[in-house]
């Protein structure tokens, strides 16, 4: 069983600036691209409802940065979800600089907590996760134990 729920992203002249450093923003973009996927793969119709009745918010991020990368660097973001608590979940995220010689090192990390919510006028009410999303997260080896089950 894989513990995490990996994509690929390779570097681009987009990604950086003019001095070929990645931007410290795109990690944080990249978390949610891996966030995304994640739910493309194991929770499309909860994507699919996303925006109308319930959502998904994110309530706080962090990146920390430990080695720079470049245009060309192909890099791996392995996400995983120890929790899902109530309707909060926490996403953690590892990225990995896919080497040649397959050492693979640690680029930086980074964490989300995530709410799941219905619209309430203006106003976000917490909502119970679909079952397809928690069954996902204990995949990866998270604690759903304590999670609002829609």
């Amino acid at each position: 069983m894989s513990t995490t729920f990996d994509i690929e992203h390779t570097v681009t002249a987009d990604d950086t600036d003019y001095a070929g450093n990645v931007f410290f923003a795109d990690f944080l973009k990249w978390q949610g691209h891996s966030r995304d996927r994640f739910l493309m793969r194991y929770a499309p119709a909860f994507l699919e409802e996303l925006n109308s009745a319930r959502t998904v918010v994110t309530i706080r991020c962090q990146c920390e940065y430990l080695l720079g990368i470049t245009v060309a660097d192909a890099v791996s973001i392995r996400l995983s979800i120890p929790t899902v608590y109530f309707n909060l979940a926490t996403l953690r995220f590892a990225y990995h600089l896919l080497a040649p010689d397959d050492t693979d090192p640690l680029i930086a990390r980074g964490e989300q907590q995530v709410a799941c919510v219905r619209r309430d006028g203006n106003e976000n009410v917490p909502a119970g996760w679909p079952r397809e999303v928690l069954r996902a997260a204990e995949e990866l080896g998270g604690d759903v134990s304590r999670a609002f089950v829609d």
